[in-house]
């Protein structure tokens, strides 16, 4: 019972975080990317991220507008997208300014530890 209550959530997390973009492939390496947030997943091993899957539904309710073009990187397609320079740990959170990593959470941690942080970078935004 407990277990299936854990799936439930994780999926229901995934359901709602396909509606995020999927990473775009590089088309130019010169490109200044603004301001962005990454988040990279291990599709193999989603059940250890849930507290990223919370924080990203949390931070989506907080700051629609600023996660609406939120990307994910697999770590299944890293190769094929160009915010692989920018990480190479899963699971991660990214958030970069004029192509500088700002903020950068990494490995397995409370759903709090990712929000707080997430959140006090977009508010100086």
């Amino acid at each position: 019972m407990r277990y299936s209550i854990l799936i439930s959530i994780i999926l229901l997390n995934i359901f709602i975080l396909s509606s995020c973009n999927s990473v775009e492939k590089i088309t130019d390496a010169n490109e200044i990317i603004e301001k962005e947030i990454v988040f990279f997943t291990d599709e193999n091993n989603v059940r250890n991220e849930a507290s990223y899957y919370d924080a990203v539904i949390e931070l989506k309710r907080r700051f629609p507008e600023e996660l609406k073009e939120m990307k994910i990187v697999s770590k299944s397609n890293e190769n094929e997208n160009k915010f692989s320079k920018y990480n190479e740990t899963y699971p991660a959170i990214v958030v970069i300014d004029q192509n500088q990593v700002v903020l950068r959470i990494v490995g397995y941690t409370d759903t709090e530890d990712i929000v707080i942080p997430i959140s006090n970078t977009i508010e100086k935004w």
